[in-house]
């Protein structure tokens, strides 16, 4: 009896939707460690944009650590640290005089694990990205919130349970830009 052939595992380096894509974002060896342990080990793929991207894997393959580095999130884990380059519009991110609050004003992240602000209501917190970026005209604000609603095709209950808190999130995300 034969034994099957043993799966074959893709390149360390990919790129999302071909090679055709054009890249939005893109990860060039990237790697990240929790104090003397390392989760990530030289990581290469880019992303098309715009669009969404999934990344599927088992738990702890690091999924959620990648996308830590991409926000800057990464480096506020005391011990933790990261090298490797992660390229936006042609800008390391990782670069230590890019600011990373700036950073993550340009890519949202949904967690998740969603943790709303307790102390706000669901529109408070799906309006929080556009009054840190400066936006006060309430006109704008509710014009924002109901374009969220309309593309999420939801209406929102106004006490947060665990789904409503997750597409809090989606909604934060896709409202963020001022414009």
């Amino acid at each position: 009896m034969t034994q099957p052939p043993e799966p074959q595992l893709p390149p360390q380096s990919a790129t999302v939707a071909g090679p055709e894509a054009k890249k939005q974002i893109e990860v060039r060896g990237y790697s990240a460690w929790f104090g003397a342990k390392q989760v990530l080990k030289d990581v290469s793929l880019a992303f098309p944009g715009p669009g969404v991207t999934a990344i599927i894997g088992p738990s702890g393959c690091g999924k959620s650590t990648l996308l830590r580095g991409i926000n800057r999130m990464h480096e506020t884990v005391p011990g933790a640290r990261s090298a490797g380059e992660i390229l936006f519009q042609g800008k390391n991110l990782l670069d230590r005089r890019l600011d990373a609050v700036q950073v993550r004003r340009s890519i949202g992240m949904v967690f998740q694990k969603p943790s709303p602000f307790p102390t706000m209501t669901v529109r408070e917190n799906v309006l929080a990205g556009l009054r840190l970026n400066g936006v006060r005209d309430q006109a704008k604000l509710q014009e924002k919130l109901e374009w969220a609603l309309r593309k999420t095709n939801r209406a929102p209950r106004w006490t947060p349970s665990p789904p409503q808190r997750w597409r809090n999130s989606c909604w934060s995300c896709s409202i963020r830009s001022p414009w």
